[in-house]
């Protein structure tokens, strides 16, 4: 059977179809997939710097939103997608976390929290035995170092690595030389700070 269409219904089969067309492409627009979130560089768990710079890459112009804290900062990424912002830091934890919004007004989901902890104050470092200037004699050339300082620390004697217990404290083994022997403890906490103290002790053979 032959269908005969005359110019008008040809017309409106035309602009059936355009609206079809355009109604796709509308839904496709819609349904395209959200940007991924950004990528931050690596942050230090723990600093003795009172601030940070939060730097990352994404797509070139997507707005990127980054959350220190209780405060959001929004930055553009630049031609080559780079993006950075400074944040002053508070004792103890803070938290950073951002996303990224396209040109279409879509947001990617958010990166995963990082938390950086200031920390600004030297470790606590006392030393248990000997005393300091104590004198040893005759056979008495060994002896033990014995100090407290935090758990985590890094401890050595004389640049020698001291293993640093869960409650904080370390022994290390000393030959004494005759005459004054110094040596300097030192310890340093996760943050980067350092606390040095100096022991002297005397062997008379």
């Amino acid at each position: 059977m032959l269908l005969n269409f005359g110019l008008p219904a040809l017309s409106k089969l035309t602009v059936v179809i355009a609206d079809l067309v355009g109604q796709e492409n509308s839904d496709d627009d819609s349904n395209s997939p959200p940007p991924p979130p950004p990528n931050i560089k690596s942050l230090p768990a723990f600093t003795k710097d009172s601030s940070i710079r939060v730097e990352g890459t994404t797509r070139p112009g997507f707005t990127v939103s980054i959350f220190f804290n209780d405060e959001k900062v929004e930055v553009l990424a630049n031609a080559s997608g780079e993006f950075t912002s400074s944040f002053d830091l508070s004792k103890g934890e803070n938290t950073v976390s951002a996303f990224v919004t396209n040109n279409d007004g879509q947001d990617s989901s958010k990166t995963q929290t990082f938390t950086v902890n200031f920390d600004s104050d030297p470790p606590k470092l006392e030393i248990i035995t000997p005393t300091n200037g104590q004198q040893f004699t005759g056979r008495t050339k060994q002896t033990e170092i014995q100090a407290q300082t935090e758990a985590e620390a890094h401890a050595t004697v004389n640049d020698r690595i001291a293993i640093v217990r869960g409650d904080g404290k370390f022994d290390f083994p000393v030959t004494l030389n005759e005459g004054e022997n110094i040596f300097k403890i030192k310890s340093t906490d996760q943050a980067g700070n350092t606390t040095e103290l100096e022991l002297k002790l005397n062997y008379t053979p």
